[in-house]
């Protein structure tokens, strides 16, 4: 609390005397310290598969996402793997973000050698930038590139379906 005591010194003056008490206690001063978090901002990656010669099967193709540096260098352990769905869609979970900055991550579909599937080799660069707009929430902006540093707007991995070929060899006997 703060007392401010206002005497009249006797010569036309007034004189303010101010105390300062914490918990009862005299004190300097008094000090307020306003702490400002802002909440945590959550995002989800997904993207689709497309199978072209055959329907597409559910769980068919695995998925995997990888948390990088800013070059985009991959290491060995993914930070999730997802599969697909029926619809050819995939999502991975959602990930938090508690600070500001920003982010690296690559998804890359994995190659478990199908018969017959040409698989789709591209790799999937995503910077998320994550900034504090002011009133007490974070936001996050992503930027979606291809492994050509083209800009995309959603994550698209087009396998095809091409039967093997088969050589049947028919002996006949003529009579």
């Amino acid at each position: 609390s703060v007392i401010v005591t206002v005497t009249d010194d006797g010569t036309g003056e007034l004189k303010a005397n101010v105390e300062y008490k914490l918990d009862g206690e005299n004190v300097e001063a008094i000090s307020f310290e306003n702490l400002y978090h802002a909440s945590p901002v959550n995002i989800e990656l997904m993207g689709t598969k497309t199978l072209a010669g055959r329907s597409l099967a559910d769980g068919e193709f695995n998925f995997r996402l990888y948390e990088t540096d800013s070059e985009f260098v991959v290491g060995e352990n993914a930070l999730q793997t997802v599969a697909n769905n029926a619809n050819g869609e995939f999502t991975f979970d959602a990930i938090t973000f508690e600070t500001e900055g920003e982010r690296y991550f690559v998804i890359t579909e994995e190659n478990t050698e199908k018969i017959g599937v040409k698989y789709d080799e591209t790799v999937y660069r995503i910077t998320v930038k994550v900034v504090d707009n002011g009133v007490g929430s974070l936001v996050a902006e992503t930027n979606i590139t291809n492994d050509q540093n083209v800009d995309t707007e959603s994550i698209v991995f087009a396998n095809v379906y091409e039967p093997l070929s088969t050589e049947v060899k028919i002996d006949v006997l003529k009579t």
